[in-house]
């Protein structure tokens, strides 16, 4: 909103032609004048600098909805490592259990003379291994707890239930198409279309600051007459002139050309970015699908 206003005026109070060093008004000359100055900017300045201040803030308001968005991705991924955790220690268990019946068997077996001594130790050894893995894993759970009530900002204990995996998609769309909606409506993507077209409004702006701006004032004047006070007043126009040009509006447009070429590499280096993600995460869940059929069947 500022910045599709003109600048602030300028008000000045002055004491004109005072004697010394009583400061008295001088006969006829002495006067108290009050002026009011406004600077206007010309070629549609205001305009640009309000257009450049909007994509921006729309670009920042984009970024912080892909930082929602990766706060997002990294709550799922913490959520499914602690489901695999929880997964590996059931399976541990399991297998847990089978070495002692098998541990069970073998010493029974040992007793009445059907088996060696060293079956024995061997299934002790490996209940006893499986042991020391499920204690990890369940530390392991634990760190996975954290690691997500840390993202959600909640507290997790032993108490919490086990991780319950949703529903999933039997099928994706087709690449193509989840990457061209991606390159759409991918906030980050957004935010460099907005913060592109600020870079051209800026540089617009900066190839407009060659043309002088108007400046407008009114003057009001009184002073003391041998009828009573005398009041007169004044307009002015001024213009400012660019004589600094080669080191001031000339180096603006060099900065201008080179913010815009940086906000276009970067957007397009965003489009590589995500295209190469998409396709990677598009590999990796066919990789999966894939495996889970196999271990199915």
């Amino acid at each position: 909103v500022t910045t599709t206003r003109p600048p602030d005026p300028r008000l000045q109070l002055g004491w004109m032609n005072r004697e010394l060093p009583g400061l008295s008004p001088m006969n006829p000359l002495g006067m108290t004048q009050l002026q009011v100055m406004q600077m206007l900017p010309t070629a549609g300045k205001l305009g640009l600098a309000a257009r450049a201040a909007r994509t921006r803030a729309s670009g920042a308001e984009f970024r912080a909805r892909d930082v929602a968005w990766e706060v997002r991705a990294a709550v799922a991924a913490a959520f499914y490592e602690l489901y695999r955790v929880e997964r590996a220690v059931a399976i541990a268990r399991e297998t847990r259990q089978l070495m002692e019946n098998v541990a069970a068997v073998a010493d029974a077996m040992y007793r009445v003379g059907e088996a060696p001594q060293a079956d024995v130790l061997r299934a002790r050894v490996e209940v006893a291994r499986m042991t020391e893995e499920i204690v990890v894993m369940e530390a392991m759970r634990q760190v996975a707890l954290a690691r997500l009530g840390g993202l959600l900002d909640q507290s997790f204990d032993d108490a919490t239930p086990p991780a319950a995996l949703p529903l999933f998609p039997a099928e994706l769309p087709p690449h193509t198409d989840l990457e061209a909606a991606a390159l759409v409506s991918r906030p980050m993507l957004l935010a460099g279309d907005a913060e592109l077209a600020a870079a051209d409004a800026s540089r617009t702006l900066a190839y407009r600051e060659l043309f002088p701006d108007v400046e407008i004032g009114l003057q009001y004047g009184q002073r003391a007459g041998a009828m009573g006070p005398e009041r007169m007043g004044s307009l002015m126009l001024g213009t400012s002139v660019p004589i600094f040009a080669r080191q001031r509006q000339l180096p603006m447009r060099a900065e201008a050309d080179a913010m815009r070429e940086m906000a276009a590499a970067d957007l397009r280096a965003m489009r590589a970015e995500t295209r190469a993600l998409l396709g990677a995460a598009y590999a990796e869940w066919q990789r999966a699908r894939n495996l889970q059929r196999l271990y199915r069947s």
